[in-house]
């Protein structure tokens, strides 16, 4: 019997045996692939998939699977998704945006949608070298203010800035 019959045999016992969701897995040539949380086994037998279904990281990329969007979230995934019908018009707003020459304007027609997009949107120059320059001002000979907790603070602070 080729190896890869067994392999497909033993790994759909061990699924009846503990009633997976057949969604979650995908069997390649010679492992097995859980879809939760995009891990790869390579030894299919019980005590093996029955250890990685209660491991943490398993288990919490399920339940975030099985919980329903919540619609007030927007994420990179509904902003830039092709099949959302809007996804040329946020496009179109962020580059109009972008191009502005004043820099404290919006467009008339920007609404809180495309604000919500516009954090994915490219950062410019500018961003960049205030970022480098605010680094550079903690990072200083002396090493004042190096402290890992204002690190931390500063690049929270940047991450939802954007």
């Amino acid at each position: 019997m080729d190896p890869q019959q067994i392999f497909v045999q033993n790994w759909q016992r061990i699924s009846n045996n503990l009633q997976l969701d057949p969604l979650e897995w995908q069997v390649c040539n010679l492992h097995v692939r859980c879809l939760a949380c995009c891990s790869k086994l390579s030894s299919v037998n019980l005590t093996d998939i029955r250890r990685h279904t209660r491991t943490l990281i398993h288990l919490s990329n399920s339940e975030r699977r099985a919980q329903p969007a919540n619609p007030l979230e927007e994420s990179w995934e509904t902003c830039s998704d092709r099949e959302n019908p809007f996804f040329q018009e946020h496009l179109i707003a962020i580059n109009t945006c972008l191009q502005t020459n004043r820099f404290n304007t919006l467009p008339q027609n920007w609404n809180r949608q495309d604000a919500r997009c516009m954090k994915f949107g490219p950062i410019n120059s500018s961003e960049i070298e205030r970022t480098f320059n605010t680094y550079k001002t903690m990072l200083r000979d002396n090493r004042l203010s190096f402290t890992f907790d204002n690190l931390a603070m500063y690049v929270v602070n940047l991450a939802n800035i954007f």
